[in-house]
């Protein structure tokens, strides 16, 4: 009954874009490495997943060793032609007692300068691929490095406050799968039930957050099940919602 419903509300809104934001493709350091290998599998299997099913797809990567430390993840990104984006420096948080590694007190003009050079580097490796978009970890930041990167020409992504509000910004992901004070992800049914009321809330819009390290073999197997949906209702909206630069000079 969930899937048919979710069905029923897409085919009747077959100019909703909707669209896959994966976070934290990241270097992990050698002496794990049992997590690397499940990191790098993990993140292929979702990549022939969201290519299968024809998922406009966003991999938000973790600069700090990322294309040194981490090249069997950064060769698979290159070859596959995933669309990527900086998401923060280091991913860790720098705001006593919270979450965020951009709080308000730091050197603005330093992070903005930081920040542009991972574009740049990123942009030599994947060119036109590396899209100009930042995805600030925790989904949140200084409101005033957000303004110097926006007039540098890069294009913030984080989260909508009020997912459910139809004026909601396009390049903000609306739905995180993830229960993360368990680390895995929301019952498969309530994640049917919380896309159908997005889906219904008349959005032009809707952007997904997944996680790729935290997505097993059973997840795979329901996320094919729901791209399979997806791909079946929507019209010719494959697109992300980003524009396309090759560079940005700073």
């Amino acid at each position: 009954m969930a899937w048919q419903c979710l069905a029923d509300e897409l085919a009747a809104r077959p100019w909703l874009r909707i669209w896959w934001r994966d976070d934290d493709a990241a270097f992990i350091h050698p002496l794990h490495a049992v997590l690397r290998l499940v990191a790098r599998h993990r993140l292929e299997a979702m990549l022939d997943v969201l290519e299968r099913y024809r998922m406009p797809t966003l991999v938000a990567v973790v600069p700090y060793k990322f294309l040194n430390g981490a090249r069997p993840l950064a060769r698979l990104l290159a070859q596959r032609g995933a669309p990527v984006a900086v998401h923060g420096l280091r991913h860790r948080s720098r705001l006593p007692g919270g979450a965020n590694e951009f709080p308000p007190g730091l050197d603005d003009e330093r992070q903005c300068a930081l920040i542009l050079q991972a574009h740049r580097e990123l942009a030599m490796v994947y060119g036109p691929k590396a899209l100009p978009v930042f995805v600030p970890p925790y989904n949140t930041m200084s409101p005033a490095l957000a303004c110097l990167l926006e007039a540098q020409g890069l294009v913030i992504s984080a989260r909508n406050p009020d997912p459910c509000a139809p004026e909601s910004n396009d390049r903000h992901v609306d739905y995180d799968f993830v229960d993360w004070r368990a680390r895995r992800l929301l019952p498969h049914d309530r994640i049917l039930r919380d896309l159908t009321r997005l889906v219904q809330s008349g959005r032009r819009s809707l952007g997904l957050n997944g996680h790729h390290k935290l997505i097993t073999r059973r997840d795979r197997a329901f996320f094919a099940r729901l791209f399979a949906c997806i791909d079946q209702c929507r019209g010719a909206q494959t697109d992300l919602p980003f524009p396309a630069a090759p560079f940005i000079a700073g």
